[in-house]
């Protein structure tokens, strides 16, 4: 097994516009936290299937975890879409709702020509992961993290979505 930057400069993939999709089904964390800003800089778009966001609102150690990554991207990246994976449950603590599981995109920001911010960050082609489950509405999701950390900036200035 080898890790990102090791098969970037084997590929000879230095200094290009890469592109990266995550889904490890929970271990996309881990995965962010020990991929060096140097490396996370050298894409130029990235998808990650986010795992287990219910810790965010029962499980504190957890929930610090998940953020210090998602901030980590978000220092660098903008989030330009969302969908909410309606194959798991919706939970709920304190009138905020968040699915189990989140497929999220981001772009760099430099790369980001008039970027402007959105309340809703999906798209009319979703469609449900399963079917016969109704889909998940996230538009509030974002109004509520918004609510609920009374414009709260992290430590490196950004507004945290979740």
């Amino acid at each position: 097994m080898k890790d990102i930057a090791t098969l970037i400069g084997e590929n000879n993939h230095e200094g290009k516009n890469l592109v990266m999709k995550m889904d490890i089904e929970g271990g996309e964390y881990s995965a962010l936290r020990a991929l060096p800003t140097k490396v996370l800089l050298q894409f130029s778009q990235l998808t990650v299937e986010a795992h287990h966001l219910e810790d965010l609102l029962f499980d504190a150690e957890r929930h610090f975890f998940i953020r210090e990554c998602l901030e980590k991207i978000l220092e660098h990246m903008h989030c330009v879409y969302m969908h909410g994976n309606n194959c798991g449950p919706v939970f709920e603590r304190n009138n905020v709702r968040i699915p189990t599981t989140l497929e999220l995109s981001f772009i760099r920001k430099d790369m980001a020509k008039n970027f402007e911010k959105a309340d809703r960050l999906q798209a009319d082609l979703d469609r449900p992961n399963n079917p016969e489950r109704k889909e998940i509405d996230l538009h509030g999701l974002w109004k509520q993290s918004a609510r609920t950390h009374a414009g709260q900036k992290t430590a490196n200035g950004v507004t945290h979505p979740l």
